[in-house]
């Protein structure tokens, strides 16, 4: 008797290649899915491109074509465009400036700060910030002082003027400020007559208007009584100091 090799022969090998023919074959596509020129299939995503064509003569309908953006060519596109951005804003900040790069406005000349100051009342600027350059009592050297003259001169602003404090009421203070002309600089003066009624209190106290004095400037003090007697007087004086 022959025996038949169920697993080895003909029929068994032919059966074997019709299973296998079987399980390559694709089923049929699922709805959503297509294929990446690659040949990969998956699912349509939001960053897939789309193609819409009109299908061949003689067919109904359209032909939809779908590929994938790769991730690294758009994240590329978003860094490129937003340098752009940056860069443009930045060429348009230096172009409003006319000119790159940049330069400060010109220091004021002294004939525009004297201009700006002189003929004031000092001003909170010049108040808060000054220094003494020059005292002097006034008054018979064997009598207590009538009153103290100071200089005034503000380390922020470059302007003087004149401060009377009295030690005695009833009086009449005149006070004089004279700037010579220096250069570009005019000459000018300023001068102030005060009443003072009381010997307490900021009302004892007197002092002139303001002149811009980057160098040398003059100052003079009298006191009269009600009558009109002088009291006692400082001369002319020149001074030439800086904060």
């Amino acid at each position: 008797m022959t025996s038949i090799d169920l697993l080895g022969g003909p029929m068994a090998r032919r059966e074997r290649d019709r299973q296998r023919r079987v399980g390559t074959r694709r089923g049929p596509r699922v709805q959503g899915e297509q294929s990446s020129p690659s040949g990969a299939s998956g699912v349509e995503r939001a960053d897939a491109a789309t193609v819409t064509e009109p299908r061949a003569a003689g067919t109904a309908g359209t032909v939809i074509r779908k590929w994938w953006k790769p991730a690294a060519a758009a994240a590329g596109a978003l860094v490129v465009a937003a340098v752009s951005g940056v860069v443009g804003s930045f060429l348009g900040v230096a172009s409003e400036r006319n000119e790159w790069p940049y330069s400060p406005p010109a220091e004021p000349t002294a004939q525009e700060l004297a201009a700006e100051l002189d003929g004031r009342f000092p001003s909170s600027e010049c108040k808060a910030n000054y220094a003494t350059v020059f005292s002097a009592p006034i008054g018979d050297s064997a009598q207590p002082p009538i009153a103290t003259v100071e200089l005034r001169k503000g380390t922020d602003c470059a302007a003087s003027w004149v401060w009377v404090s009295s030690f005695v009421a009833d009086v009449v203070i005149t006070k004089t400020l004279i700037r010579k002309e220096q250069g570009d600089l005019p000459a000018a003066t300023v001068e102030e007559s005060d009443p003072i009624n009381t010997v307490s209190g900021p009302g004892r106290e007197s002092f002139t208007e303001q002149l811009y004095s980057p160098a040398c400037v003059s100052l003079e003090v009298s006191v009269y009584d009600a009558a009109g007697d002088a009291l006692g007087a400082l001369p002319r004086t020149e001074v030439c100091a800086t904060p």
